[in-house]
């Protein structure tokens, strides 16, 4: 005994000497890692020996042991682990259990389908079920509602990733021009990345001035080119009210707006009974409330978000505004409306409330530019609202753009909004681009409401009556409309630090779309792929950063030449916990197919590059980020890829990324609530082995009651020994009998001859 723990010591310290010289060794390689972005370097060539003038950054050196000694933290979790969190005080007589699960998949595989079985337990609290946030793929919670006697909380998941590890995909090329469901004409395409199952990129549609109960809202999975695949239902649908009515909102002519939070689309509902902001749950494809500002039917636009609070504006002349991190609750005052007296509109009458769009707006910073126009008399206001005072911007006096408003020769010309940057990149003005007159351009200057003289024309050479741009970085993308004179189906860009043309190609075109698309509106996804879609229910895409060399104009997207992903640390039920990222490998390729290969990690918030490895230079498709530990800690983490196949090579790749985190596993949390009577609680949860089939793992909790937990005693039984006479029923001062008498289980009550009757049998009989 004493050699094999002498032993063991030798075997502890010469781990400790190896995870030391190893964590020494990884500090050498990685160099500082503060201030500055960190660039792993292929090895320089050169003569042989050993260098002895090493210079060592101790930072470095202290992190690389701290990774080192982290390996336990690394280790696999078990497969199935419970607790009580939270057990709340007993001196009403009853308290209440927070439980977390928490669930990993040991097996290094995609499982493709788990299941979490918690009780019986009685009784459970609905909706207390949280069944893993996201993103946390494919989990749902329910309970059988059998109460008390088996009421159980069952979770349920498909492709569950091993635990530790994250995939991404490169994407294939998309289908060019992709034929979209749904009715009416198409506005602006709406891209998500649904988490849950079915997951997968998609682009949502609410195509516009419709009425209610038309198949107005549709989604499209852009890999596959067809409809997605819905969860219940089908697609395309009605746009929904938002409050499971089963009621429908209709849309207005600019669609355009539209706000997502957690996986929650906010978007206008409108409808005979009223009008507010709608919600509709892209996750699950349900219903998830709707804020009514007004009973009767008007014309709104929004909403637009400033922080967490919603704004929309009324063709009355109000906004309205919502604050998201309030349960939608009003922003100030009490009151959903938030009126001002100086807000100029011009409206449209006899028209269907959900018919003409006339009103839009765009948000600067903490402030709020809504424009309206009258048809047929196309007058234009442009107003300013600022969000932090809740008054107008500008001189009260003055609340519009000056002394008069635009005229335009188009009635739609409030469609044909942009905003315009200086060279710093800085938005200075809110323009219109009139589609009738050529190199025609008016500006209101963002800072106090006048005409803004002097700017350059964007793309001057074009009759263009712009749909809704998008943009990114320092370019603007510009789509047309099919009110303008110049019908070609085209993509235009605008260099905001040249202020000019992003191409040398005439007009400054940078992509092409199909036939006569009739472009209504573009959109922008995480990865920088452009989408377009327009009139003719035809959406198509373009990669800026992807131009072909022979023709100069963009590709479309999928399978180029970089590949953006933002992956989600997982969110826990049970309060924040910390989540390291730890690496990114590139699998499913041959480095020798590709001429090459760069992995960046980027801040999710601001763009800036924390990390950089030339994959193809090293020599491995494996890189280690803990380095940018610091700035990645518990954050999004977003990785770019750029890569080159070489001609002809690579056909038969499919790459995809492996992102690998040292965290807690995914969590389920509910609660339940007990009475002080019950004795100690027992609750098992199990859930079958992913490594042995037909074997399953469960776990045992026990939990004593509080122990201020108190029995309150029974209720007095009259006509009982110590207890007052049961009262007399029937008689002028007691007409019927009090509730402890005459009911099940206790005496009953006595009749007028005053005779006490005690037998419980009679319950229910002498009841006056």
């Amino acid at each position: 005994m004493k050699q094999n723990t002498h032993l063991l010591g030798m075997l502890r310290t010469a781990t400790a000497a190896s995870a030391l010289v190893l964590a020494f060794g990884a500090a050498l390689a990685q160099g500082p890692v503060q201030g500055t972005p960190r660039v792993e370097q292929p090895n320089q060539g050169g003569g042989g020996g050993v260098g002895i003038g090493i210079n060592i950054d101790l930072g470095s050196v202290i992190n690389a042991i701290r990774n080192a000694t982290k390996r336990d933290d690394q280790t696999k979790p078990p497969v199935l682990q419970k607790k009580a969190v939270t057990v709340s005080s007993g001196s009403s007589g009853n308290y209440t259990i927070d439980w977390v699960v928490q669930y990993a998949n040991n097996t290094g595989a995609t499982l493709p389908k788990v299941t979490v079985t918690d009780g019986p337990i009685a009784t459970i609290i609905n909706p207390s079920l949280v069944p893993g946030l996201i993103p946390q793929q494919g989990w749902t919670g329910t309970t059988n509602a059998n109460v008390p006697v088996d009421n159980y909380a069952l979770f349920s998941g498909t492709n569950i990733a091993p635990h530790g590890v994250m995939t991404a995909t490169f994407p294939a090329p998309y289908p060019a021009n992709i034929a979209t469901g749904g009715k009416g004409d198409g506005y602006q395409p709406i891209p998500y990345t649904k988490s849950s199952a079915p997951a997968g990129f998609r682009i949502y549609k609410m195509n516009h001035h419709l009425a209610p109960g038309i198949l107005n809202f549709s989604c499209t999975d852009v890999v596959l080119g067809s409809s997605c695949t819905p969860m219940s239902g089908s697609w395309p649908r009605v746009l929904p009210a938002g409050d499971s009515s089963g009621k429908a909102s209709g849309t207005t002519t600019n669609n355009m707006e539209y706000v997502i939070d957690s996986g929650r689309l906010f978007y206008a509902s409108m409808g005979p009974a009223g009008a507010g902001i709608g919600c509709f749950n892209l996750e699950t494809e349900t219903e998830c409330g709707l804020t009514k500002f007004v009973n009767t039917p008007m014309n709104i636009q929004g909403p637009w978000r400033i922080g967490n609070e919603l704004y929309v504006a009324a063709s009355d002349g109000s906004l309205f505004c919502s604050d998201l991190s309030n349960a939608m609750a009003a922003c100030t005052g009490g009151n959903y409306k938030i009126p001002l007296a100086d807000f100029k509109v011009n409206t449209s009458t006899g028209y269907s409330e959900w018919y003409w769009g006339i009103m839009a707006a765009r948000v600067v910073g903490t402030k709020l530019y809504v424009t309206s126009l009258k048809i047929g008399t196309p007058t234009k206001y442009v107003n300013c609202f600022d969000s932090i005072t809740k008054k107008a911007c500008w001189n009260t006096l003055l609340p519009t753009r000056g002394t008069s408003a635009f005229s335009y020769p188009s009635s739609r010309a409030n469609v044909s909004n942009f905003l315009y940057y200086d060279t710093g990149n800085n938005p200075v003005a809110l323009c219109t681009m009139e589609p009738v007159q050529i190199s025609s351009q008016t500006c209101v200057d963002l800072g106090n409401g006048s005409e803004k003289l002097g700017l350059p024309v964007v793309l001057s050479a074009l009759n263009l009556g712009a749909g809704l741009e998008t943009h990114s970085t320092n370019k603007t993308y510009f789509v047309a409309t099919t009110f303008q004179v110049d019908t070609r189906a085209d993509s235009w860009c605008w260099n905001w630090t040249t202020q000019s043309a992003c191409t040398t190609l005439p007009d400054g075109v940078i992509a092409k779309g199909p036939t006569t698309p009739d472009n209504y509106g573009s959109n922008v996804d995480d990865e920088g792929c452009i989408w377009v879609y327009g009139d003719k229910s035809k959406l198509w895409h373009f990669d800026p950063n992807n131009i072909d060399a022979a023709t100069g104009l963009a590709k479309p997207c999928g399978g180029g030449s970089k590949f953006i992903k933002v992956f989600q640390p997982l969110q826990y039920c049970s309060g924040p916990k910390p989540f390291r990222w730890t690496s990114v490998e590139v699998k499913g390729a041959l480095l020798a197919n590709y001429d090459k290969f760069i992995v960046k990690v980027l801040d999710s918030s601001n763009n800036t590059v924390l990390f950089t490895k030339d994959l193809k230079a090293s020599g491995q498709l494996l890189a280690s980020i803990t380095g940018v530990d610091a700035q990645t800690l518990s954050k999004p983490l977003k990785i770019e890829v750029e890569y080159t196949p070489k001609t002809g090579m690579g056909a038969s790749d499919k790459p995809y990324l492996e992102v690998r985190y040292n965290a807690p596993p995914i969590e389920f949390c509910f609660k339940s609530t007990h009475t002080c009577e019950q004795g100690k609680i027992t609750n098992v949860v199990e859930t079958p082995d992913p490594a042995v089939p037909g074997k399953y793992i469960s776990v045992k909790v026990d939990v004593d009651k509080p122990q201020n937990c108190t029995v309150n005693p029974p209720p007095p039984v009259c006509g009982q020994a110590g207890q007052p006479p049961c009262p007399i029923c029937g008689t002028a001062s007691t007409p019927t009998c009090a509730a402890q008498c005459g009911q099940l289980g206790q005496p009953a009550c006595p009749t007028g001859d005053t005779t006490i009757i005690t037998g419980s049998s009679n319950a229910g009989l002498a009841t006056g």
